[in-house]
């Protein structure tokens, strides 16, 4: 699946995904420096995680959803980096010591 990011500098807006280019443009439209930029949701997940963890949890997603295609591999990554993004950045503040 596509998402579709906006960006503005002048305006601030932040990395924020949206499943459609219509949403982006009903929301965003009218910020004159807009830019919109086109990813795969699994590179935008993969975007969220740190480096250490875009393989295993890429590794976990195809052992458990190849036999029945790449949609259930996408989605299988999908669950664990929703369910497994908040320890890994409470974990990462807590080692920076923030």
């Amino acid at each position: 699946m596509k998402l579709y990011i906006p960006t503005s500098k002048k305006y601030q807006i932040k990395r924020e995904a949206y499943e459609s280019l219509d949403i982006v443009k009903n929301y965003h439209g009218w910020i004159d420096d807009l830019v919109i930029e086109e990813i795969e949701e699994r590179d935008w997940l993969s975007e969220q995680l740190p480096p250490e963890f875009r393989g295993p949890l890429s590794y976990m997603a195809w052992e458990h959803g190849h036999s029945a295609g790449e949609e259930e591999v996408n989605s299988i990554f999908r669950n664990l980096v929703t369910d497994l993004l908040p320890a890994i950045q409470a974990f990462e503040k807590r080692i920076k010591g923030n």
